[in-house]
């Protein structure tokens, strides 16, 4: 016989008292202008399809057996049986629901199985072949599942089902061609991601040089005071952050992991600490795990001065620092040459500088012209740079194109012996594009060079963290007296 179990899900337009779905634009189509010529036809919310048209009827093979044996049967055919998330393989015989049961299988496959065979063989006629068809509804549907569906016929190329997650925000990056469903590829990762996720934003733009932030609009979800606040966790830290106004990268985990136990595996070693200039600090990844209190395997002796000049990032890194019980880190919001140079002058002696600012982090390395350590017996500091790279450079000395733009930069040569130069790849960025971390030992040849002149050096703003109070530093610098030409 044909039995037929029919598991429609409800439409979720809304999600919960906050989580109300975009309901923009209210006509049937919005005109968006990529540029004045060109205006792709938007799909509003209200025309997403109608829930009938993500049924499906698929007939499944499967077995009639009795009642008392279906327990049994059900962990010897473990494999054989229909999985899918939230739907059972196991239903009441229509025919007879007090002696027998139907156990779906997973496939005609699978009902050839040697073990399905001779099970039944072997039942005596107790057990015999039947078929069982599932009508599936939108809400037992995957993300991709849905949206191959929504897209069938319309030449889309790739389903845009990968995002990245930031707290409870899904960060998507459309292409072009998915624009035009930009509302409905959105209500379809919220539904299907609900409650891990209460909004999601589609990428515009890219990455500003200067606070290292990227245009987004909300395409689905809650959007209302505050949205944007989020709260992730790494490296046993908690991190708050506005995903709208400050750079967070949850790829970068990995690289931050490997930094920050570099410099902790020194400082174990160490008998003076380690001092750290975290020249790009954002909202903390690197500074905050290197000195929160309780939450690193080793007892070390790390300080750490980190700097931002994006006032968002710099308030968000007091706050992680006392969320996570730092000590012994102060903060800064200024410019990354003139914190260099303030460094410099109040004679704080880091034994590494991190810079991390991908597109432009190299050119900053001209504030370390006329570098003097803090005494004749100090080493050099290492610098750690982050930077992009051409691909196709790897096979040209492993990457020699960042390691000469580091050096044009400094002002003189960088010599991969004599200066310890090490390049380390981060991550995929692009088909054509890694982003590198390039470290090495300042070079000695620096501090014979003219100091840069900077617009104003003269103000550095920021405050050490302790037990959640901010206590002012403040320090009146005097310019530069020499001068060079900025490259």
């Amino acid at each position: 016989s044909d039995q037929i179990t029919l598991l429609r899900g409800e439409n979720r337009w809304t999600i919960g008292a906050n989580l109300t779905m975009k309901s923009k634009p209210n006509s049937s189509t919005e005109s968006e202008a990529k540029d004045e010529g060109s205006a792709p036809q938007i799909q509003a919310l209200h025309e997403f399809p109608d829930m009938a048209h993500f049924l499906t009827q698929t007939p499944y093979p499967a077995l009639r057996v009795p009642v008392r044996e279906t327990a049994t049967l059900r962990r010897e055919l473990k494999h054989q049986l229909l999985k899918i998330p939230r739907m059972k393989n196991v239903y009441d015989d229509p025919e007879d629901t007090k002696q027998y049961r139907v156990l779906v299988l997973a496939s005609e496959q699978a009902s050839k199985d040697p073990k399905v065979t001779n099970l039944i063989e072997q039942s005596n006629g107790s057990i015999t072949r039947t078929t069982h068809t599932i009508e599936i509804a939108y809400d037992y549907l995957t993300a991709e599942e849905a949206l191959k569906i929504i897209f069938k016929g319309k030449g889309i190329q790739e389903i845009p089902t990968a995002f990245e997650i930031i707290g409870r925000i899904a960060h998507i990056n459309l292409r072009d061609e998915c624009l035009p469903y930009k509302y409905w590829i959105g209500k379809v990762i919220l539904d299907k991601n609900t409650p891990r996720i209460r909004t999601v934003v589609n990428k515009l733009g890219s990455i500003d040089t200067v606070y290292r932030t990227f245009g987004m609009e909300v395409i689905a979800g809650f959007d209302g005071d505050e949205w944007s606040i989020v709260s992730v966790k790494e490296e046993r830290c908690t991190f708050q952050l506005d995903f709208q106004n400050v750079y967070w990268n949850s790829r970068l985990a990995g690289e931050h992991k490997r930094l920050v136990q570099q410099i902790m595996n020194q400082a174990v070693s160490s008998e003076d600490g380690i001092v750290v200039a975290d020249v790009m600090a954002g909202i903390g990844p690197f500074a905050v795990p290197l000195t929160a209190v309780g939450k690193t395997d080793a007892s070390t002796d790390i300080t750490v001065h980190a700097n931002d000049l994006n006032p968002t990032s710099f308030k968000f890194l007091k706050i992680n620092s006392a969320k996570n019980n730092c000590q012994n880190l102060s903060c800064y919001n200024q410019d990354g040459r003139a914190f260099i140079h303030w460094l410099q002058k109040e004679k704080i002696p880091a034994q590494h500088y991190l810079m991390n600012l991908p597109a432009s982090a190299p050119e900053f390395l001209n504030a370390f012209r006329g570098f003097q350590p803090r005494s004749t017996d100090d080493p050099m500091p290492w610098i750690h740079v982050h930077c992009f790279a051409p691909k196709v450079s790897e096979h040209e000395n492993f990457y020699q194109c960042a390691v000469d733009r580091c050096a044009k930069a400094l002002g003189c040569a960088l010599d991969r012996e004599r200066d310890e130069v090490q390049v380390h790849v981060v991550r995929d960025v692009s088909p054509g594009k890694n982003m590198l971390c390039v470290s090495f030992r300042l070079p000695i040849a620096v501090m014979d060079l003219p100091i840069i002149e900077l617009d104003d050096v003269s103000n550095v703003r920021g405050g050490l963290q302790s037990d959640g109070e901010t206590k002012s530093v403040e320090s009146e610098g005097t310019r530069a007296t020499k001068r060079a030409k900025m490259d």
